[in-house]
């Protein structure tokens, strides 16, 4: 009985945390196509802010969740597919929290400084995005290997 919660607490978890970055995500696609500035602004700002206050704790939960599961369940810490989705885990955290933070606060002051139109702002926003992309790269690889547990 507990790891079906802990099961559904770590699932829960994933939800929260892929289909939050995907919608950040979306928005932060339309409001660079609309070229609004002080949108824009907001958006930096707003995601800032959910980094620390919603994606760092959930992805906690679901680190721990998952730790909780290989300790409860069946399964061992060096199973090829727990070493994966570990080794995801840390790759989108890291990529989150050193990578992809400094340009998009870079973005945010040039956005303020300059304005929309700055080809600072063009090149921060394209670096944001690809990152973004391949952060949410990473986390379907991790669902992918969560789901079917390759070299079971």
């Amino acid at each position: 009985m507990l790891y079906d919660w802990l099961l559904v607490i770590h699932i829960l978890a994933a939800i929260l945390w892929i289909g939050g970055g995907v919608m950040l995500h979306l928005i932060f696609v339309r409001t660079r196509s609309a070229g609004d500035a002080s949108t824009m602004a907001r958006l930096l700002t707003n995601g800032e802010w959910l980094g620390k206050a919603f994606f760092g704790p959930i992805s906690g939960v679901l680190l721990l969740a998952g730790i909780a599961l290989v300790l409860k369940g069946p399964w061992q810490f060096n199973m090829v597919w727990v070493i994966l989705g570990l080794v995801g885990f840390a790759a989108s955290g890291l990529l989150g929290a050193v990578f992809l933070q400094t340009p998009a606060t870079q973005l945010q002051s040039v956005l303020a400084e300059k304005g929309f139109d700055d080809p600072q702002v063009k090149a921060l926003s394209d670096r944001v995005f690809l990152l973004s992309r391949i952060d949410f790269a990473i986390l379907v690889l991790v669902v992918i290997d969560m789901t079917i547990k390759p070299w079971l």
